[in-house]
């Protein structure tokens, strides 16, 4: 990995691993909670849910942050809505890079950050529990996606910075 990709590569892993932590937690936990038919259970299946939605999803902005950081030299501003903008400027090509996400990666990701939005700005009480089953499962099954894109972008870049410098993929001799 070059190592001017590191730090998004480390933090790749480290949403690998917390995605899988929170999977596990989900066939644990979850179970249980279905089986109990009181507000309370329903309550904290949702809560637990929108939580992790929530994590996933600013794990995903933070390595997307990096990689347009590092490679774009620019973010979208602060403000209102610097998210979106982030989101939209990693699915498009630009002069330095191809598209870091993919036109269905982003679709997806786009509603998962409307999610987010609700979920930090909201009262969770105020969360339809079908609409988190419905975004937990979103998340769940563009995981892998989002993971690969970010994966095939970082090694992808990473040989061609390395080739760059006159080194190997490996890095330099």
């Amino acid at each position: 990995m070059h190592v001017t990709l590191a730090l998004a590569n480390r933090k790749l892993a480290d949403l690998r691993k917390e995605f899988d932590n929170l999977i596990a937690i989900e066939a644990e936990v979850i179970p249980a909670l279905d089986a109990s038919p009181s507000a309370v259970a329903r309550s904290a299946k949702s809560i637990l849910r929108s939580s992790g939605i929530e994590g996933i999803y600013t794990g995903i902005e933070g390595v997307l942050k990096e990689i347009v950081t590092t490679m774009d030299e620019a973010i979208p501003a602060a403000g209102d809505s610097w998210h979106a903008r982030l989101l939209a400027q990693a699915a498009l090509r630009t002069d330095a890079r191809e598209a870091i996400v993919s036109e269905e990666t982003y679709k997806a990701l786009d509603r998962l950050r409307s999610f987010r939005h609700l979920e930090r700005n909201v009262y969770r009480h105020a969360l339809r529990p079908e609409g988190v089953d419905e975004n937990f499962d979103l998340m769940r099954k563009v995981f892998d996606d989002v993971h690969d894109d970010i994966r095939t972008f970082l090694e992808a870049r990473s040989d061609q910075l390395d080739q760059d410098v006159g080194g190997s993929p490996s890095g330099p001799r």
